[in-house]
């Protein structure tokens, strides 16, 4: 058998979960139709009409594609209705003042639902099926023409051919719905969402697995030789199950190496761990964040990263630098993702620009390279945890309380270690680099779970406990001694 290696493996089962994940907007679905069945009966030169016009059978041809796209047109909403009535009205969910609002589908409901209604998805995947051999037929008569085509009778045939694509993608999820009720039924979510903003509700059925248990076991391994699992943060403690229960591996038969540090942390960092800061969800907390980033900006005149694990935080924050009096006084260029411009666009000027603080979120945690004076400070608004407030999140927690774990610590908290780690590795990228990192979540002191976070950083990197006010002062003297 081959050999397997993954690398920054901590990401693979997140990767597997995110990529199951998918839905069926209805709303969409027919739309898609409709623009079809357009194309089809336009009568403005040049159009597929005039295309059919000159292929051999090409009436017959267009005649069914219509009938196919009519019959679609008429039963997708049907669908539509039947889940609403079903997994919607049923909960009171259009009382609901939200402007989408999901609801989680029980696995043997929604099976029953295909059950219930197999004459009338069978005859829409039916007429998708029809649909896509019908466009094949008609493409190979289009090859094999003898016909001169214009360039704009090609594109009004390469739309309808994308139309197509995706009214038969939709078809497949509906397939993908139904092999996961069979294949994954203990480790599959669904839910239907509504958007309640219009004159009718929207509906979007979707789903996707919920975990990766036997996912790996059953798919990936037999296919190869033992794997070889590699990465910076792979582990969440020093005896951690997190990694070995995410990958179904034995514990017990597995092998771990841990490589010695490459850099010297002792003296190429400084972690700075505010006590005094108010908890991240203090009423005040963005007015305060806001006035330390600029006394920061203003005295240490270093690229700085700062890192949110929120859009909104973001915008908050930097309209509070904004409107504070000291900011047009800081010479340090200050930009905020989402509204300074685009990732890559504020990356490339941190690579060439200098001093510059950049207000981060999400993607600029982990997968960026800024070595050297390109990136001197790392700032972290808060403990990267994620909040429970999406459905999936929620299933999740219900399925570990089932298994008698605590969500917290089974799946909070790891993922929350993982992803301070993956920020502090932002920092020293090479033996000759230097910086630090600061923390204004004074949970990592106060907290018994702050300890777990702080066991899991470079041993030999520095870790002070220093008040707000002693923060300036000490970074001043980090870089000075540095440079």
């Amino acid at each position: 058998k081959p050999y397997l290696v993954i690398d920054e493996a901590q990401h693979l089962p997140d990767t597997v979960i995110t990529q199951s994940r998918h839905q069926v907007n209805f709303k969409q679905w027919g739309d898609v139709v409709h623009a079809g069945l357009d194309i089809l009966a336009a009568h403005h030169q040049p159009s597929l009409q005039s295309v059919f016009e000159r292929l051999h059978g090409g009436s017959r041809m267009l005649t069914n594609l219509r009938n196919q796209l009519q019959l679609l047109e008429d039963q997708l909403p049907k669908v539509e209705q039947k889940l609403y009535r079903r997994f919607g009205m049923q909960k009171g969910l259009e009382l609901d003042h939200k402007q989408v609002v999901d609801s989680e589908i029980e696995l043997a409901d929604l099976a029953q639902f295909f059950l219930d209604n197999a004459d009338l998805i069978n005859a829409i995947q039916r007429a998708v099926a029809v649909l896509t051999d019908g466009l094949e037929t008609m493409l190979t008569n289009f090859a094999e023409a003898d016909q001169t085509f214009s360039v704009s009778e090609r594109q009004e045939l390469a739309d309808f051919r994308r139309i197509v694509g995706q009214i038969n993608t939709n078809s497949n999820r509906i397939n993908q719905f139904k092999n996961e009720l069979v294949m994954y039924p203990t480790a599959s979510i669904f839910w239907l969402s509504e958007s309640l903003g219009g004159a009718t509700p929207s509906v979007r059925l979707a789903g996707g697995l919920l975990h990766t248990t036997n996912y790996f076991k059953q798919r990936i391994y037999p296919n190869f030789m033992p794997p070889v699992l590699t990465g910076a943060t792979l582990f969440t403690s020093k005896k951690s199950g997190y990694l070995f229960n995410r990958f179904d591996l034995d514990e017990d038969s597995a092998t771990s190496y841990r490589f010695g540090d490459v850099f010297d942390y002792a003296k190429q960092s400084q972690l700075l761990l505010v006590k005094n800061a108010p908890l991240p969800t203090s009423y005040n907390y963005a007015d305060y964040l806001a006035e330390q980033l600029l006394k920061i900006a203003d005295a240490v005149e270093e690229n700085t990263l700062v890192l949110f694990t929120s859009n909104d935080m973001i915008a908050h924050v930097y309209n509070r630098m904004q409107n504070n009096r000291e900011y047009g006084d800081v010479s340090t260029t200050i930009l905020a993702q989402g509204i300074s411009g685009t990732r890559n666009k504020i990356l490339r000027r941190l690579e060439t620009e200098k001093p510059m603080m950049v207000l981060g979120s999400a993607s600029f945690w982990e997968g960026i390279d800024l070595p050297g004076d390109q990136l001197r400070l790392v700032i972290m608004a808060r403990l990267p945890f994620e909040q429970p407030d999406n459905i999936v999140a929620k299933a999740e927690e219900a399925v570990l309380i089932a298994q008698g774990r605590q969500p917290f610590y089974q799946s909070t908290l790891p993922k929350a270690i993982l992803r301070f780690r993956q920020g502090v590795g932002r920092l020293i990228r090479s033996q000759d680099d230097y910086g630090a990192i600061i923390v204004f979540d004074s949970r990592l002191i106060s907290k018994s779970y702050g300890r777990s976070v702080r066991n899991m950083m470079p041993e030999a990197m520095p870790q002070l406990e220093v008040l707000d006010t002693e923060v300036v002062p000490i970074l001043t003297d980090f870089f000075a001694q540095h440079e």
